[in-house]
């Protein structure tokens, strides 16, 4: 039966695998690509590690339990990655993201895991590699969680939150066998790992299908920037759209308009609502909020995403708006 669940997990990680990868058109006309390839090569790890499982006990000079929880454990150390490359997911600084930030949490968080055996291998301080089971210390727990919060909470409020939720609760199931607790209050790890795999093919599958419909949606109820606008703050995150939003409303006030861009869209001050604003003051609202959000969304999407949900640009933006 062990071998079944874990036949089935291994099933689950190739589906989530494919579905991460063929996502890729949702994201090619932003710069959420390097995300994207760090979601690619946690999949492939995660995919290698559930096989393993299945493998005989021993594999060449290697007791597989060992192996298979290191792999399990950058797996899900890897998984971290696309949620904190959105965070760094501005032009032209994103792949200098990738180098100074990134990498150095992988090694950090990895270092004590596997790092030092085979730092200790390749120098050749020991002569056989031995993996061992790994049982987490809680300075390595305590980082995993700031990070996996950082990077979900990010998308709090947003559409994709209950998705990264799922995703979320998916990686902590993946790596709770490998916590420090007794196995009897843990569970079998094989199907806390199933639970785990099911969470987050379920997630990535509704993030997938979120993302269809959020690209072919277009409604009749909201003006088109109100929905460009929903989509940024939807695959970027609360901390880039509230640090455009701040920009975008600054040069609003200066041109003494009513209107200020909010969470969900163009909003008017209090007394005022948008649907008695003077029709005049409203289009000028939208229009340099529109122009402003053009010039700074260049650090992030392609002119194909703006063209897509805005037409094709016909000014320029005001003063100050370009950083």
């Amino acid at each position: 039966m062990e071998l079944v669940v874990r036949i089935i997990t291994m099933a689950m990680l190739v589906a989530v695998g494919w579905l991460w990868f063929s996502g890729r058109k949702a994201i090619e006309n932003t710069s959420l690509v390097s995300a994207w390839r760090w979601g690619v090569v946690a999949a492939l790890v995660g995919t290698l590690a559930a096989a393993v499982s299945v493998s005989p006990r021993h594999w060449w000079v290697l007791d597989v339990r060992g192996l298979e929880d290191h792999l399990w454990y950058a797996s899900c150390l890897l998984w971290l990655c696309p949620l904190v490359a959105v965070l760094g997911a501005r032009r032209p600084g994103a792949a200098a993201w990738d180098v100074f930030v990134i990498l150095p949490l992988l090694l950090v968080l990895e270092w004590p895991v596997t790092g030092v055996t085979l730092a200790a291998w390749l120098g050749g301080a020991i002569r056989e590699l031995s993996l061992e089971e790994i049982t987490l210390e809680w300075p390595t727990i305590v980082g995993l969680c700031v990070v996996l919060v950082m990077g979900g909470g990010n998308y709090l409020g947003t559409r994709f939150f209950p998705a990264v939720t799922g995703f979320a609760f998916g990686l902590v199931l993946l790596s709770w066998p490998m916590f420090p607790w007794p196995t009897q209050v843990s569970g079998p790890p094989v199907w806390v790992r199933l639970v785990g795999a099911l969470l987050l093919s379920g997630s990535i599958g509704l993030v997938r299908w979120q993302a269809g419909a959020m690209s072919r949606s277009v409604s009749s109820r909201l003006h088109p920037l109100d929905h460009a606008w929903q989509d940024f703050r939807n695959m970027f995150g609360v901390a880039w759209a509230r640090r455009v939003q701040l920009r975008v409303n600054e040069d609003l006030r200066r041109s003494s308009g009513k209107g200020l861009l909010g969470f969900d869209g163009m909003e008017f001050s209090a007394g005022h609502p948008k649907e008695d604003v003077d029709e005049n003051q409203k289009q000028d609202a939208y229009r340099r909020a529109e122009v402003t959000l053009r010039r700074l969304w260049k650090r992030f999407v392609d002119p194909g995403w703006l063209a897509h949900r805005l037409g094709q640009e016909e000014s320029e933006a005001p003063l100050g708006a370009a950083e």
